[in-house]
């Protein structure tokens, strides 16, 4: 395919949505070249391994014994993977926004030590071609910053504690139409028996049922004094349905507008068509007290060991099932 074509072809999946992009080390280098490549994350563990410093020899054992090779014999060495997670949690910067800033300025720190302001430029062009999906196999925090993923995670924490308030609501509007289906206040005795199966449990006692309403969700602040208000009751009740709906509604829409961050297999059913970035050997830990374990596997946090990448598709095999990857994991 011809050069011509082939930006054609690119423009057609830009404006259609289709496009994707697999993002490698050398990306995170146009923010800084403080960020690594294999090259420079290994050579330190070379030097420390075969006691050579000279760029020559150092290249010469590289070509000798593979990138994979050597992190699998440093694990070797050390005697268990916790060892080169470390290493790599010791040698990777992270990106950050630096607080009390008028316009936002990013900056590379290392060991939470500051070391340089960041050029965000390439990656707010990337950003701004508006792809569906980014793939990544880096570990650093440049793709999820500048996607806003933090974002994207509150505001699914926000729809997902909206979802469960309205489930609440849902089932006690249920038996609000209950207790305004029959005429409580003067043939609650005759039809007891013949109540609706949803307040049943509730021993047609309405102002107990209220009373319970209101100390579960007591912004509805219902009325309790007189069976009376039931139809006042259950006009609160659905207008607060109502709101909340349209809450949800309008959190789906902003987080249409920043990424997801999949950062395990777990994870995939959160993609349901947004825009997502997915890191697909692990995600730096910005708190050392986060749980340890890339997918699930407690013993892992980085895949970087040719033993990593032989059992990729056995420990994590959701991600290599799933549709979108097998072109890119295969």
């Amino acid at each position: 395919m011809q050069t011509e074509q082939q930006i054609i072809r690119i423009k057609h999946l830009l404006n259609n949505k289709s496009l994707s992009f697999i993002i490698g080390a050398g990306f995170s280098k146009n923010m800084s070249n403080n960020f690594f490549d294999w090259g420079d994350l290994l050579k330190p563990i070379i030097t420390e391994m075969y006691h050579i410093d000279d760029e020559k020899e150092i290249e010469h054992k590289i070509e000798e014994i593979g990138y994979l090779g050597i992190a699998q014999e440093y694990v070797r060495r050390k005697g268990f993977h916790e060892a080169i997670d470390v290493y790599i949690e010791q040698h990777t910067p992270t990106i950050s926004i630096k607080e009390n800033s008028d316009e936002p300025e990013y900056i590379v720190t290392l060991n939470n030590e500051f070391i340089e302001s960041a050029d965000v430029t390439c990656h707010r062009l990337l950003f701004n071609l508006d792809v569906k999906h980014i793939y990544t196999f880096n570990y650093d925090n440049c793709l999820d910053i500048i996607g806003n993923t933090g974002k994207a995670q509150k505001l699914l924490s926000e729809i997902r504690n909206l979802q469960n308030k309205l489930e609440f609501l849902e089932l006690n509007e249920e038996k609000l139409s209950g207790y305004l289906y029959i005429s409580i206040e003067d043939n609650m005795k005759a039809v007891k028996v013949n109540l609706p199966t949803a307040i049943q449990n509730d021993n047609g006692d309405y102002n107990h049922f209220i009373k319970t309403l209101n100390c579960n969700y007591p912004e509805l602040n219902l009325f309790t004094d007189n069976i009376s208000h039931i139809k006042d009751n259950c006009h609160i009740v659905q207008n607060e349905i109502a709101r909340i709906k349209a809450q949800i509604l309008l959190l789906q829409k902003h987080r249409e507008s920043v990424y997801q961050l999949i950062s395990s297999s777990e994870m995939l059913s959160l993609t349901d068509g947004k825009r997502s970035i997915f890191k697909l050997h692990g995600s730096i830990r910005l708190d050392k007290s986060a749980p340890y374990g890339f997918d699930g596997d407690r013993h892992c946090n980085y895949i970087i060991t040719s033993e990593d990448y032989k059992e990729y598709p056995i420990k994590h095999e959701p991600f290599v099932n799933y549709p979108k990857f097998r072109s890119i994991l295969v």
